[in-house]
């Protein structure tokens, strides 16, 4: 809306193209049935109080002509393709389900902790799966990635710079299917990053190398990344380590709790429990994975913190009993 009345930067081409009249024709449209105020002293429309309103704006824009209306929905739906697409490539876009094993990340199942409680309506199952995620990129696989690659831009660099006496090693492979000269980028610790970048701001902190040079750097952080986070790696020290609290980022292996089952049943318990998490932990969040055996499981990710307090939560009153897989991480929950 603010682009159509000259507030913001449009982020597409309108329908019909640049120089057409799109941007008058939805202006004045918009004035005549409310959604826009004409203001006499300025050569632009300004905004109704309500605009941001979707069922006021749903509801006005049936008053419009038909071709204006689908004109319209075009130039909305084309700006929302727009965002999304930036959003994707930054890698800050946020479905709302975290996804676990659709990336090429090793999936197990350690642990599952089961709770049957009985309620007015009958008994209800609930269950607290524990799962390791790999994600990490062993120096092997990505050599034999490097010995596929087409171009002679691709392959293994090293950063210029150096930090704690280690230079920092990528994997740059051209990415499929988007606009030209954007690359995937791979990290030993975190294999595929989600963020897409083009060569140029690839080469302004890296040196592509040949694989014998960023051999070492790639193993050391592969190896490291299994049990230090990378604020130590990097820095020599971890804040949270300092007062005795874990840090997960930068790990290749990762564990994760989640809540499947009859969740609405003891989601009274959960949300308490969930109550007492601050930051980032306090956020709600789905959980959507495929362990490496095929299995899938959707559920509530729990904070490792809650863990203890909302086993004690829920195994008042019900019957539970728990069952681990063959791991050598498997630990008791």
């Amino acid at each position: 809306m603010k682009s159509i009345v000259g507030l913001d930067r449009p982020l597409v081409i309108p329908p019909g193209g640049a120089n057409s009249s799109f941007f008058k024709d939805i202006q004045q449209a918009l004035i005549g049935v409310g959604m826009l105020i004409k203001d006499e002293q300025l050569e632009n429309a300004s905004l109704d109080k309500d605009y941001t309103s979707i069922s006021k704006f749903l509801n006005r824009i049936l008053g419009i002509q038909v071709d204006l209306q689908n004109k319209l929905f075009q130039y909305f739906m084309d700006t929302l393709n727009h965002i999304i697409n930036n959003a994707k490539k930054d890698g800050v876009w946020d479905m709302g389900i975290l996804d676990l094993g659709s990336e090429g990340e090793n999936v197990k199942k350690l642990e599952a902790r089961t709770f049957i409680g009985s309620f007015s309506t009958g008994t209800a199952t609930t269950e607290l799966n524990k799962v390791s995620s790999e994600r990490g990129l062993p120096f092997e696989t990505v050599s034999t990635m490097w010995q596929e690659l087409r171009t002679v831009e691709e392959g293994f660099f090293l950063s210029n710079q150096m930090r704690n006496g280690k230079r920092m090693a990528i994997f740059v492979k051209a990415a499929k299917g988007v606009k030209k000269n954007l690359y995937q980028i791979f990290r030993p610790n975190t294999g595929l990053q989600g963020k897409l970048e083009s060569m140029q701001e690839i080469k302004k902190k890296y040196q592509k190398v040949l694989p014998k040079a960023a051999e070492k750097d790639w193993k050391l952080q592969y190896n490291s990344s299994a049990s230090q986070c990378s604020h130590a790696y990097w820095r020599g020290n971890c804040k949270r380590y300092m007062v005795y609290q874990s840090c997960e980022v930068g790990l290749r292996r990762r564990t994760y709790y989640i809540l499947s089952g009859s969740v609405l049943s003891v989601w009274s318990k959960v949300e308490d429990i969930l109550a007492t998490a601050t930051g980032p932990h306090s956020k709600m969040q789905i959980l959507r994975l495929k362990t490496d055996d095929g299995a899938k499981l959707v559920g509530c990710l729990i904070p490792k913190n809650c863990v203890p307090a909302l086993i004690a939560k829920l195994s008042v009153g019900a019957t539970t009993y728990s069952k681990q897989f063959n791991s050598a991480d498997s630990a008791v929950l």
